[in-house]
């Protein structure tokens, strides 16, 4: 007995002098690129400058451009001539030779540029490499007349001009070389007409090299052992580079100087375990749950919430189970921005051969987008079997996947339908206009969409009675660009249809932008409150100084309208801008998303930080917006491109006015 009480003293004396477990010390970091060096730049070539081309913003960081180049000739490019197979040939070209050769380096060295194109099909831009005076190119085709959108290209990846095939599939930077030197730059344009415009804006070669910086926000506060105070500035009038804005709430100016809403926990040069991170995780999502804005729209119990949490916690979970159970308990929250990551997606390049529309009881064919089904289904068919059972009822099997209101379930399932693995085929029974019923087979081959594919939603067209339509599938950096190309059209234009029908958010700098071109005071956008810190700031923008557009505007949306959509909608009814058409209420999804990213690999989405506010103080977070205007969509006729009921009502509305 006494020699097992010595064992058990000396083990517990070698417990308490041997190593002790410390909690991480994290810091919260965005990653993105940034410009290290610029080794060339058109400005420097004492080209005569040409006045009038207003090169818009594209990234909040850029500065406006009140100027542009016209370098392009017509001329002999001899060096150039007989890979191109123009040899004794002028070409629309311009060229520069480094006298000291551009090192470009893998991964790290980029061509940026900025065009502005009239009567252009597409343009090559060549660079020739001083070391084995091989050619390389980039092809860029023009999707639309006007400012092109920007763009950053690595070189290393840019293909090679080989008339042997020895070297076929190579890129600027063989396997035997991280770097090499760049000798000449060569534009060659492709006119679509004898008077053509080709002004440049900008051209660069900059290193551009990944870069970390600190996120402070107080909702991080007691995670990060911080004080958010001490380090973001606020100035008694403050804003954003590029953005029109005099008043900014914390949400926004607490991403200045960051590369974007992804952040990074960083355990600095401390090593970590699996105790770390667990700690980590529970403190993050305990926060989230904590100080989530809306248990009431949402009609949850905020402590039976925090309670379920506190089970999977002391579970002692393994990591998968555990990001399961955060997975199924965020799920309950019908709320898209709050979610486990499963699975990082990259930007689709497919379609199924068929979109499918349903109204009510009944399913259509809206869209065919495989050539080998042209002489088989044609838009408009109604759709009555699938797979041998009623296409309702396959649909609602289906809509149980998915998370969101009934509508929204149902949407999603009808546009996953069509999914099946490869090699299979999937059976329909379809219903002519002409009252035949048929069998279609459909193989989801993935159609694969073209690289310089600009797809319907970047529409603009102006009817014969001068009303203008403008489409947005989603809120890009590029929508301002396009909109701004037709800023002469919609001078004379007698009003303008806004279509952001299914539109489910994007960049909210873009809808500031918008906005200020509708505006000519200063005008509050909305408020926001932080639950970290109780405060409430408003948002103030103020009107473009370039452009102004004084005509009616109809905006058209549907259920699945959501987010920066809502907002935009929102702010032009709160001043009187704009008339909202719609079949239902918008989705309700007002608050921004932020994407956190833990040191295993787990991601998480939430908006938790912020909770939007109306101008009128209110919030519309899960009931969305109600239509000023409401319409009844009955039969697939009030479907027809561009002459559905909804597009018909706001052209009416707007003749009228």
């Amino acid at each position: 007995m006494k020699i097992a009480n010595k064992i058990a003293c000396i083990l517990l004396a070698g417990i308490m002098v041997g190593p002790t477990y410390g909690a991480a010390s994290w810091q919260l970091k965005t990653s993105g690129y940034a410009t290290s060096k610029v080794k060339y730049s058109i400005f420097g070539e004492g080209l005569e400058e040409h006045q009038g081309y207003y090169f818009p913003e594209y990234l909040p960081a850029d500065q406006v451009l009140h100027i542009g180049f016209r370098p392009i000739r017509f001329q002999n490019m001899s060096a150039l001539a007989e890979v191109l197979g123009a040899k004794n040939k002028k070409i629309h070209a311009w060229k520069t030779e480094f006298e000291s050769p551009i090192r470009c380096l893998d991964q790290v060295t980029f061509l940026y540029r900025r065009i502005y194109t009239r009567d252009v099909s597409e343009y090559t831009i060549y660079l020739q490499s001083s070391r084995t005076e091989q050619w390389y190119r980039r092809k860029i085709k023009i999707p639309s007349e006007g400012y092109q959108i920007p763009s950053y290209d690595v070189i290393s990846l840019w293909e090679p001009l080989i008339n042997d095939g020895t070297r076929e599939g190579a890129c600027f930077l063989d396997a035997l070389n991280d770097s090499d030197k760049i000798g000449q730059l060569v534009i060659v344009v492709t006119p679509a007409d004898t008077d053509f415009d080709f002004v440049i804006g900008d051209l660069r070669i900059v290193d551009r090299e990944i870069g970390h910086r600190d996120f402070h926000h107080p909702f991080f506060d007691p995670i990060l052992s911080e004080n958010s105070a001490q380090h973001i500035e606020k100035d008694p009038f403050y804003g954003a580079p590029g953005i029109p804005a005099l008043l900014l709430p914390i949400s926004w100016y607490s991403m200045r100087g960051n590369y974007g809403p992804i952040f990074h926990f960083d355990p600095g040069p401390r090593e970590v375990d699996a105790r770390d991170i667990r700690d980590l995780k529970v403190k993050v999502i305990k926060r989230i749950l904590d100080l989530y804005p809306f248990y009431e729209e949402q009609g949850l119990d905020r402590k039976s919430i925090l309670n379920r949490f506190a089970s999977i916690e002391n579970y002692g979970l393994e990591r998968e189970a555990f990001e399961d159970s955060v997975s199924a308990l965020f799920a309950g929250f019908q709320d898209a921005h709050l979610a486990v990551i499963k699975k990082k997606r990259g930007r689709c390049a497919f379609s199924h051969p068929l979109a499918l529309y349903n109204i009510g009881s009944r399913v259509y064919v809206a869209a065919v987008f495989d050539s080998l089904l042209a002489d088989e289904i044609e838009v408009g068919m109604e759709v009555l079997e699938f797979n041998g059972a009623p296409v309702i009822e396959a649909i609602d099997r289906q809509s149980e996947r998915y998370r969101g209101s009934s509508k929204i379930k149902k949407r999603k399932a009808t546009r996953d339908l069509l999914t099946c693995r490869r090699d299979e085929r999937v059976k329909l029974k379809v219903l002519s206009v002409y009252g035949s019923v048929e069998d279609v087979l459909i193989e989801d081959r993935k159609v694969r969409i073209p690289p310089d594919f600009v797809p319907r939603h970047g529409e603009f067209r102006i009817d014969e009675n001068g009303i203008a339509y403008f489409r947005i599938r989603q809120w890009t950096y590029d929508v301002w660009i396009r909109f701004l190309n037709h800023a002469d059209e919609l001078e004379s234009a007698k009003g303008l249809i806004i279509d952001l029908r299914s539109n489910g958010g994007g960049d909210g700098s873009t809808v500031l932008r918008m906005v200020s071109a509708f505006i000519d005071e200063n005008v509050l956008c909305g408020n926001e409150y932080c639950p970290a810190d109780g405060r409430i700031e408003s948002l103030v923008i103020r009107p473009n100084d370039k452009f102004h557009f004084d005509l009616p505007v109809v905006i058209l949306a549907n259920e699945a309208t959501a987010c920066a959509s809502e907002n935009f909608i929102d702010i032009m009814r709160y001043t009187n801008r704009a008339t909202m058409v719609a079949d239902s209420h918008t989705q309700g999804l007002f608050s921004s998303r932020i994407e956190l990213v833990f040191p295993d690999g787990m991601r998480v989405y939430t908006n938790s930080l912020s909770k939007p506010l109306s101008p009128n103080g209110s919030s519309y977070e899960v009931k969305g917006l109600e239509p000023d205007i409401w319409i009844h969509l009955n039969t697939v006729d009030d479907l027809a491109h561009r002459e559905d009921k909804m597009l018909r009502t706001a052209k009416h509305l707007l003749e009228a006015h």
